[in-house]
């Protein structure tokens, strides 16, 4: 049986994911509408749809680091099924738990407000759960927004062991290359549509925000990259901490002043390079330059990073629901923002330490690796195998 590779953690990816984490809960708290934040703070608050990019790409990398056997063969270092168990009990606890929380707003929105029509209530129903909304783009959004993008890392789940065999059959940098070509021609798709297609509506806007494929580049742009850091030539520490500098300085000028820039800049074509070069000179890092990025405080924000953009939606929603019925609460926006964000925060880290990781700790240890065949009433052995579940 294969066994996994132990490969040292990455406290500085870990603690990135914070931050991108962060961008997505302040955009849907709405800060455009605090009017003392600067224009820049403003940009960056606008940039939820952009940071969940760099989650893709992270995923890539991730993955790949995680994995890669130790021979670039583009085979996994555990069975097939143990991956697919991992990255199930990764995702799934807090994933089906926000949902918990958001059905009876869900429901609410068709029985009671006629906010969502039935078709549609019925549809997202049956695709959410199953995590295939981004495939339908109508419900695409529904039940609970920001898990689209888990539908998509779904997609990423299904096809990592075909992509990391077939791209191994590629040098390392000509799939660096590929995959970045790739990615541009999926921006420039994507930004040209309402031109190229009459009766251009919102459903087709959905379509070509949300929908699996137009993102694939991304993703495989994150494994070329784990594969280059993991079998490619080091680069010096400080060479990594000039990098990450100058990239984050990079995409922090063009999300702040995204809205006088021109469109492609704020697209995949600039980003997710950018994006790259962050998660490989974050990764390259060595622990004497990393500082508070590899602090305690910020690696558990990092890791309660997943629970704080699956959950933000419905403990804000709660938040808001209590907050004016039991105790009248009108609250400036300005405080509002501060406050949903510090409790989103405060939850996310509680459901990560007491929900979160134990459930999936229970989950790898307890499901085993492979299907028993109804056939048989023999007892098959669970694998030990130490697998870490990014």
């Amino acid at each position: 049986m294969a066994r996994a590779v132990e490969r040292p953690n990455l406290p500085v990816l870990t603690s990135l994911r914070f931050w991108a984490a962060a961008l997505v809960v302040l955009n849907h708290l709405d800060t455009s509408r605090v009017d003392f934040l600067p224009g820049i703070i403003k940009g960056w608050c606008q940039s939820g749809y952009e940071a969940v990019t760099f989650f893709f790409v992270l995923s890539g990398f991730i993955l790949t680091y995680v994995y890669s056997s130790s021979r670039e063969d583009g085979s996994l270092n555990v069975p097939r099924r143990r991956f697919q168990i991992a990255r199930l009990a990764r995702i799934g606890p807090a994933y089906y738990l926000a949902l918990v929380l958001m059905l009876p707003a869900f429901i609410y929105g068709v029985a009671v407000a006629g906010i969502i029509p039935l078709d549609r209530f019925v549809l997202a129903t049956l695709a959410v759960p199953a995590l295939l909304q981004a495939w339908l783009p109508p419900v695409a959004f529904s039940w609970n927004g920001p898990a689209w993008s888990l539908s998509v890392e779904m997609c990423f789940y299904a096809s990592f062991p075909y992509l990391l065999l077939q791209t191994t059959r590629v040098a390392r940098r000509d799939l660096v290359l590929a995959a970045a070509a790739a990615v541009v021609a999926s921006a420039a798709i994507r930004a040209n549509a309402q031109s190229l297609l009459p009766g251009y509506s919102t459903e087709w806007q959905y379509f070509f925000a949300y929908f699996p494929l137009f993102h694939v580049p991304s993703f495989v742009f994150g494994m070329a990259l784990g594969r280059l850091f993991l079998f490619g030539r080091d680069r010096s520490p400080l060479g990594n901490q000039l990098s990450l500098v100058l990239a984050s300085v990079v995409l922090a000028l063009v999300l702040g002043f995204r809205s006088s820039l021109p469109a492609w800049f704020v697209s995949d074509a600039l980003l997710v390079p950018l994006y790259g070069v962050v998660i490989l000179a974050a990764a390259g890092m060595h622990s004497s330059t990393t500082g508070i990025l590899a602090s305690p405080v910020a690696v558990l924000a990092g890791e309660a990073s997943y629970s704080m953009y699956i959950l933000h939606t419905p403990v804000v929603f709660w938040w808001h629901w209590i907050a004016a019925r039991f105790f009248g609460l009108r609250l400036p926006h300005a405080v509002e923002v501060a406050v949903a964000f510090a409790l989103v925060l405060v939850v996310s880290i509680f459901v990560f330490a007491m929900f979160e990781r134990p459930l999936r700790r229970f989950i790898v240890q307890h499901v085993p690796d492979t299907p028993v065949h109804k056939a048989t009433t023999a007892d098959f052995p669970v694998s030990k195998t130490n697998v870490k579940s990014g």
